[in-house]
């Protein structure tokens, strides 16, 4: 792959594959690209969509239950029974649509990746 000629484009080259150019860059892996760790990773399917973060129904989460929260963090939580994505904002949960939830939650995990469908 090489950059195009000043246009900010990508120009993809469509040859014959050459066997050794895979060995050259090693393997691509998704677990070691948004796994970090697998001990406190889970896969969550979504059955809905999410408007608010533009996420299809389909689409696949990562959560890691190991991580601290941080400002702004997407994490998944249990709310009246029921597990519910919040954001955090000045350390108050918050629904997705910006009110702020009334009640006690428990956080689950944070959203690390949202992996989606494309076509």
């Amino acid at each position: 792959m090489s950059k195009g000629s000043g246009d900010g484009g990508v120009v993809f080259h469509a040859g014959f594959p050459n066997a050794a150019e895979d060995e050259k860059f090693g393997s691509l892996s998704l677990d070691s690209l948004v796994v970090q760790r697998r001990a406190s990773t889970f896969f969550w399917h979504l059955e809905n969509e999410v408007p608010e973060l533009l996420w299809p129904s389909g689409s696949i989460l990562v959560v890691d239950r190991s991580l601290q929260l941080a400002e702004g963090s997407v994490v998944v939580a249990v709310y009246a029974d029921e597990f519910v994505l919040t954001r955090f904002h000045n350390k108050k949960p918050y629904r997705l649509n910006g009110s702020l939830v009334d009640g006690e939650i428990t956080i689950w995990g944070v959203v690390t990746y949202c992996l989606q469908k494309v076509s």
